[in-house]
């Protein structure tokens, strides 16, 4: 009975390991992960400005900020690709921060806001 239990969670073992393998998600799914982390972090950093500014101006600066943000994710993210998993890092300063993990076609971040602001300040 044991050894057919035994068996039984292997063959569920090497089942799910092979799932992993063939269900990777693209370096798009990581960028978009880590892109909507910085539009909350954007558009928290904006309501939080004291003086009432007009819709127009606070599109502007969202807009403005999300560009440079994208422009400096699509510069220095990277996938790298595990047998069974897939790693999104960012390279600041020098130094490869992991900030995602991907399986089952889900990215799940390891980093949170309060984190990005601290690595981020100058």
């Amino acid at each position: 009975m044991i050894k057919k239990l035994f068996v039984l969670l292997g063959l569920v073992v090497i089942v799910a390991l092979v799932a992993m393998t063939f269900t990777k998600p693209d370096r798009q799914a990581h960028f978009n992960a880590v892109a909507q982390l910085a539009q909350n972090m954007v558009d928290k950093e904006l309501s939080n400005i004291p003086l009432p500014l007009p819709d127009e101006v606070v599109n502007f600066g969202s807009e403005t900020a999300m560009g440079a943000a994208n422009m400096y994710l699509l510069s220095n993210l990277m996938v790298n690709d595990y047998f069974f998993v897939n790693v999104g890092t960012v390279n600041h300063h020098g130094t490869a921060y992991p900030v995602t993990v991907g399986v089952f076609n889900k990215v799940f971040l390891l980093v949170d806001e309060e984190q990005v602001r601290q690595a981020i300040k100058p």
